[in-house]
């Protein structure tokens, strides 16, 4: 019985069984097509987006004045060297003092990690001699200078209008960005603050150079010596 009816069936459940795997099969390629389309679509989007972007950063930047921002990062490194300034700041001493017929000596150095973690700290430590005013006029010197440097302590002796001064400084230095923001981020415009801030960078002087004082070897004598 079983048999018979099966035998009459069986030219209907072929075709309905190839009829539900072609449905099946046309809705999964069906779906995995319009998965695509939205796809494409919303990478359209994102593209014509990020090209309206680009598009208003070119015109922002098309008007920048190279020459202008070449010299404000010069300004801005010179003010807040991206290695250690020691050796340059002993040097901008030096000649500071010789312009001004200072004699300047004992200098001492020690680095350590800025309060806020940011940069690294150099303090420099030296004494000074010479008249009132050109103590006075040096002092007003150093903190108008490259590297940007901070007068921390001062002790004056002032004798017959002669000075001798004990002046702790420090200054600043720190790695410039390993990296840049990403292409597609907006161009934001330099605050009035920041303008300011580049301008006092850029009024700062560079002084002379002058020779660095080495100090003596310490240690053993020489065994050559007679």
């Amino acid at each position: 019985m079983n048999y018979l009816i099966l035998a009459r069936y069986k030219s209907f459940i072929l075709p309905s069984v190839t009829f539900i795997v072609v449905v099946v099969l046309t809705l999964t390629v069906g779906q995995f097509a319009l998965n695509k389309i939205f796809e494409t679509r919303a990478n359209t989007k994102e593209l014509e987006s990020k090209n309206k972007l680009l598009e208003a950063k070119k015109v922002v930047l098309s008007g920048v004045n190279t020459d202008d921002i070449k010299k404000q990062v010069k300004a801005a490194v010179l003010a807040v060297p991206s290695e250690n300034p020691s050796i340059f700041v002993l040097s901008s001493m030096r000649g500071q003092a010789q312009e001004g017929g200072l004699v300047i000596s004992n200098f001492k150095v020690s680095e350590g990690q800025g309060a806020k973690k940011v940069g690294r700290e150099v303090e420099v430590s030296f004494d000074l001699q010479g008249s009132v005013f050109s103590t006075l006029s040096f002092l007003k010197a150093i903190e108008n200078s490259s590297p940007l440097t901070k007068l921390t302590n001062i002790k004056f002796t002032i004798s017959s209008a002669q000075a001798t001064v004990k002046v702790t400084a420090t200054t600043s230095w720190g790695e410039l960005p390993k990296e840049l923001g990403k292409t597609e981020d907006p161009v934001e415009p330099v605050t009035q603050a920041e303008q300011e801030l580049l301008r006092k960078l850029a009024a700062l002087r560079l002084p002379a150079l002058g020779q660095v004082p080495l100090s003596p070897p310490a240690g053993k004598a020489d065994p050559f010596a007679f």
